[in-house]
């Protein structure tokens, strides 16, 4: 497991997914694109994982210390690295919508997110091979015992690769959204992107052995979420939410500290 090569790779992704947010919101003004990906990065961080540590509450309060805030021996963790994709794409999305603010270009910002996320995502996937993650189950018929059908584990043995086939479901997620952008009203890239995110993840994510976050038997709690977003998204109750979060920790408070 090379967790050098993996970090390396990660950071590549977003830094590519980065350029492909500047080149699809084209039409954005450059100091609000600086200022949404200077807040886009530490809030994926944080929210990536502050979201694993509240799936796994229990077992922080179990093991006690600061082991919550940050993971002390990465060695120890294996292929669990304590972040969760989910609280990432919050994270991310929650930046865009407080570096908008009341400039009302918020559906332009987050059509140029999900471009950029969806490339970022898909380039990820393929980096958890770099980690043994990402690995479905085994390959039984000797036929499809070939890539990218099958790869090898560590251990010499055929196993299906799902992480290559999610990173290739978000890569071609970023073209169909790329693909129509300028045809589509403002807020439609972004709510049809979310809606084919959560279909792949709700398909694929049931395939892969690595069992984090597990809600019940191989149920895993990506795929729950997968199921309530595009439930939210119809209705508006999603932008609710994150409107209701963004007023009452940042709005609220920032006029209440000028007030003062």
């Amino acid at each position: 497991m090379n967790l050098n090569a993996y970090f390396l790779w990660t950071a590549g992704a977003a830094a590519l997914g980065a350029f492909l947010f500047w080149m699809a919101g084209k039409d954005l003004p450059g100091k609000l694109k600086r200022k949404t990906l200077a807040m886009a990065f530490p809030m994926g961080i944080i929210g990536g994982r502050a979201f694993y540590v509240l799936a796994r509450l229990g077992f922080f309060l179990e093991i006690g210390g600061t082991a919550w805030l940050w993971p002390t021996d990465w060695s120890c963790w294996g292929v669990d690295l304590g972040f969760a994709l989910w609280g990432t794409i919050f994270g991310v999305t929650l930046a865009g919508m407080i570096a908008v603010g009341q400039t009302g270009l918020r559906s332009r910002v987050l059509d140029a997110l999900a471009v950029g996320g969806s490339l970022a995502i898909g380039l990820y996937r393929f980096g958890e091979f770099l980690i043994g993650e990402g690995m479905g189950p085994y390959v039984e018929t000797d036929a499809l015992c070939f890539f990218p059908f099958a790869v090898l584990n560590e251990w010499e043995e055929w196993v299906f690769p799902v992480y290559l086939w999610e990173g290739a479901a978000a890569l071609i997620i970023c073209g169909i959204l790329l693909g129509g952008k300028k045809k589509r009203i403002p807020g439609n890239t972004a709510r049809l992107g979310a809606i084919l995110f959560c279909s792949s993840q709700i398909l694929l994510e049931s395939l892969r052995y690595d069992q984090h976050m597990t809600v019940k038997a191989y149920v895993k709690l990506q795929q729950v979420i997968a199921m309530i977003v595009p439930i939210l998204l119809p209705f508006n109750l999603l932008k609710v939410i994150i409107n209701c979060v963004v007023t009452a920790l940042v709005y609220k408070p920032l006029s209440k500290a000028l007030q003062d």
